[in-house]
């Protein structure tokens, strides 16, 4: 990066800190510009694929998140997730507009195998899923998906998107050890915007479909995943998140009277996303 173009960053980074919050790790894998698919059908399984079983109570339906402007799939290429949380993998956006998406896993009972597990492709949509736990250890496992900006080895969040939808699949049998699983959606300012539950019978689940659109101007900042799981020895348990998408955030009219500040942490952030997808 150009020493002019740092000190941009510099003075927009300083000018939005009330706005950002940012972090260092490990990022093991950085997918850029992953293949996106938009339009009708686009949350729909891939052809001998596991699709949609269950919609967890509490989810906006897929065809609303399908047609929200600028929604879009990835079907191919997904990050996966690193094994007990050391770091963090990612997709990486040229597009000005549409974030990046930080991916990570922690809990009590992370497999200490691959991170970027292979799994069956008879069930995964794409070639990447997460082992979830050893087999005789009852716990809990989270997934986080996070929205903000990569550059270098630094991931900021704090950027908000206006929808996400995503599939957790595994073949029959795969749920038979899992009690709920917890889907929590918020907002940039770490308010709970949604809470999707499903803890009734998952005895031949096998497709459960996740999905929220923010109100207004209230955007998702990041996604919370919790699978509780009973111990069963000898069984672990993969499954797979599978058709992750997103809509970014489209031009939302600011309320009046809205302080000059917040205006200019605005204004300094997209100058930064700018900034970062130039010098990439």
């Amino acid at each position: 990066m150009h020493a002019t173009t740092k000190l941009f960053t510099r003075f927009a980074s300083i000018a939005s800190a009330a706005l950002l919050f940012s972090a260092s790790h490990l990022h093991a894998i950085v997918v850029t510009d992953p293949l996106l698919t938009t339009g009708p059908g686009s949350m729909d399984k891939d052809t001998g694929k596991i699709g949609i079983t269950k919609t967890v109570t509490g989810s906006t339906e897929k065809s609303v998140l399908e047609t929200t402007d600028g929604f879009a799939v990835i079907k191919e290429g997904f990050a996966g997730f690193e094994r007990y949380g050391t770091s963090t993998n990612t997709f990486s956006f040229t597009e000005a507009n549409r974030p990046d998406v930080r991916f990570s896993i922690s809990g009590t009972s992370v497999n200490t195998e691959a991170g970027r597990e292979l799994t069956n492709p008879d069930y995964l949509a794409t070639d990447t899923g997460m082992r979830l736990v050893n087999g005789g250890a009852a716990g809990y496992v989270k997934a986080t998906i996070e929205f903000g900006s990569l550059d270098g080895g630094s991931f900021t969040t704090g950027e908000g998107v206006a929808a996400v939808g995503f599939l957790l699949t595994g073949p029959s049998g795969q749920f038979s050890r899992v009690t709920s699983i917890t889907a929590t959606f918020f907002s940039v300012a770490g308010t709970a915007l949604s809470t999707q539950t499903m803890d009734e019978s998952l005895a031949g689940a096998q497709g459960l479909y996740f999905g929220y659109k923010a109100p207004g101007a209230d955007l998702i900042g990041s996604v919370e995943i919790t699978v509780n799981v009973t111990a069963q020895s000898g069984q672990t348990v993969t499954l797979g998140l599978n058709n992750f998408g997103f809509a970014p955030a489209g031009t939302i009219p600011e309320p009046a009277g809205i302080a000059l500040t917040a205006g200019l942490g605005v204004g300094a952030l997209i100058l930064v996303r700018r900034i970062r997808r130039q010098a990439r």
